[in-house]
Order: structure tokens, then sequence, then C-alpha cells
């Protein structure tokens, strides 16, 4: 092989290292969150003897460490129990926090279904107890779900997701996906106004209707969506989003914007796609 080849070759791949390397120092150094998860299971009866129950389920990730200040880290820890669990169990470690919520759903189940089993049992005198009549699910999962590197003058982002699973009764339970973003540099809770500009609401609106229209088959208009089952006019910015280095991706419960059978649907946008609303 020819010298000069060969040496623009070990350059390219040199220059490629490089970069990658590069690219890599330049992650490690910004704030990351390593996540500790505590898991609880529970199938707690609602009367002795009988069969119904609710059966409770939790996967919490909890943040454990942040190359930030120790400050940033409490209010994470804060933000993420507030979120998940509530103000009730913010001074609980973890594992303790969990398993103080799961007796507290447990005895909401109970003052919520009790008094109606024994309704049941007063008219239905002669027949034998449906043993699922009163059956409950709740199911939560409560993990980080993206994250970004500063971009312009935005700071790194960290957003952490909520999945939640219910069944109370009825043909079907309900899920849904609630989200928050944070500030790794202050911790602070990050909002659609902190991210976009003063006017950024109704140009926003109308990229994401577009990207729908673009990722939706069978849909190349409003009129094609609408025909698909959706309500074009609540295809709005509604603050459940997350982040990636790609972009920020908006997430729709169910019946947000379309029927309970689409589930729960996501809406992404590039940066360099909204790159004129953000914040300078």
């Amino acid at each position: 092989m020819r010298k000069d080849i060969l040496y623009s070759w070990l350059t390219i791949v040199l220059v490629g290292m490089v970069a990658a390397l590069s690219g890599a120092i330049h992650r490690l150094s910004m704030p990351q969150v390593l996540c500790k998860e505590y898991i609880f299971e529970k199938v707690a009866y609602l009367e002795d003897g009988q069969e119904s129950n609710l059966t409770f389920s939790i996967r919490y990730a909890y943040p454990v460490a942040v190359n930030a200040s120790a400050e940033v880290l409490v209010k994470l820890q804060r933000a993420v129990c507030q979120t998940v669990l509530g103000d009730a169990f913010l001074d609980m470690r973890p594992q303790q926090a969990i398993e103080a919520y799961a007796a507290m759903k447990h005895n909401e189940y109970i003052q919520n279904n009790l008094p109606l089993l024994q309704e049941w049992a007063i008219d239905h005198e002669d027949e034998s107890f449906g043993e699922t009549l009163f059956n409950e699910e709740l199911i939560i999962s409560a993990a980080p779900i993206g994250n970004c590197l500063p971009l312009n003058n935005i700071p790194s982002l960290w957003s952490y997701a909520m999945d939640v699973y219910e069944y109370t009764g009825g043909a079907h339970g309900n899920r849904y996906l609630l989200i928050q973003n944070y500030d790794l540099q202050t911790g602070d809770a990050v909002s659609e106004q902190d991210l976009f500009i003063d006017d950024y609401y109704e140009q926003l609106k109308t990229l994401l209707l577009e990207a729908l229209i673009a990722q939706t088959d069978e849909a190349e208009t409003k009129k094609d969506l609408r025909r698909l089952g959706y309500s074009v006019a609540d295809v709005v910015p509604n603050e459940n989003f997350y982040v990636t280095d790609e972009g920020i991706t908006y997430v729709y419960n169910p019946y947000e914007i379309a029927p309970y059978a689409m589930g729960c649907i996501q809406i992404s946008l590039s940066w360099d796609s909204i790159r004129h609303l953000l914040r300078n």
C-alpha cells in the first residue's frame, strides 16, 4: 500500500478516535444522575376470608448520586419522592416510603370498597360471593426516561417519568405516563415556559400537529387525522414531555388526543426543528 494512502487512513482513524474520546469526556463532565431501584409488591385483601384484593406493585428509581453539588442531589430526591409518593413520605427512607405508601393505598382500598361489599352481601344474601368483584390493581414504574447535554444556553436536562396502570373495575384499566424535567445544574424543575420563548405556544402547536401527520400512516392532512380518530384541536403543548440529545418528545395519555384503544401517543421534535423557539 502506498505510504500516502496509509497515512491518510491513519489520519482519518486518529481523528475519529479523538472526536469520540472528546465526546465521551464531554459527556462525563456533564451532570449525570445515578439511581437505585427499590421494589415492593403485595396482594392486599379487602377482608379476611374474601378473595377480592388490591394487587400493588411499585418499581421506584431513587437518585443516590449526581456529579453536581449535594444540594442538587437533595432537591432531586425530594422532587422525585413528591412526584411519585407525595409530601407525606419526604422524610422517609425510600424502601420505608414505598411500603408506607402501599399501606396507605391498602387502607384507601378498604375504605372505598368494604361498604360496597357489605351492601352487595345484603342485596345478594342467597348468592355466592363473586371472588373478583372488587379486585383492583395499582402498578407503578418510576424511573428516568431521558436526558440531554446543554444546548445553546439551555442547561443539562434530566427527565423522570412515572408510568402508572390502575384498574378499579369496569371494562379496562387506565394507564398514563407523567413526566417531570429538571435542570441538573440546579436541581430545579423545568417547565415549557423555562425552555421556550414567550410566544412559543401557537408555533409549537403547529409543529406538533405537522409531526403527528408525518409519523401517522394513512395521514397527510388534519382531515385524515380526524378520520383516524384523533382530536386535532387537542394536539397542543401539554407540559408532559421528555428530552434526549436528539430532541424533545411530547406524551399524550389515553383519551387526551385519541381514543383509549390507541394508547399513549408520543410526538417527537428534533432540537433543530424547534431551535428558533428555545430561549437564548
